[in-house]
């Protein structure tokens, strides 16, 4: 299941591990795909959306908070790791953006209590085979 915000980068990622043309969408309601659960940006963004999260995740076997490399505020509240009884990564998106900011996405995870991170870009397809393989569907 992949948590983040708005414009993260969370389908475009799923589109990019399953080989598929990039078609920069909007997702609209929590998708069910073939090996992910694609979650709406405006659940981690409304605290009050957070337990849909929480209740969605127990259909999952990994979350993954997915932090665009080049948000410059905090996405994930502290210790948010914590509210999921499975594994949970890390994924810091558009690592080949020119305002990138991997350490900061990366600090902004370790306070969510995430201690495993991939950094990856959908378009150059950096990073994606070692995420895949962490999917276990490499």
């Amino acid at each position: 299941m992949l948590i983040g915000r708005t414009g993260a980068g969370k389908t475009t990622l799923i589109q990019a591990l399953e080989g598929m043309a990039l078609d920069y969408r909007k997702t609209q309601a929590v998708e069910y795909l073939d090996k992910y659960i694609d979650t709406p940006g405006e659940y981690s963004e409304n605290r009050w959306m957070r337990g849909h999260l929480q209740v969605t995740g127990t259909e999952a076997d990994i979350v993954a908070f997915v932090h665009c490399s080049t948000d410059t505020q905090p996405v994930f509240i502290n210790g948010f790791r914590y509210f999921f009884p499975i594994p949970v990564i890390g994924i810091i998106t558009k690592v080949d953006h020119p305002e990138a900011d991997v350490e900061y996405a990366r600090r902004m995870l370790m306070m969510a209590g995430v201690d495993e991170f991939y950094c990856v870009s959908a378009f150059t397809g950096e990073g994606l085979e070692e995420l895949r393989a962490a999917l276990g569907h490499g």
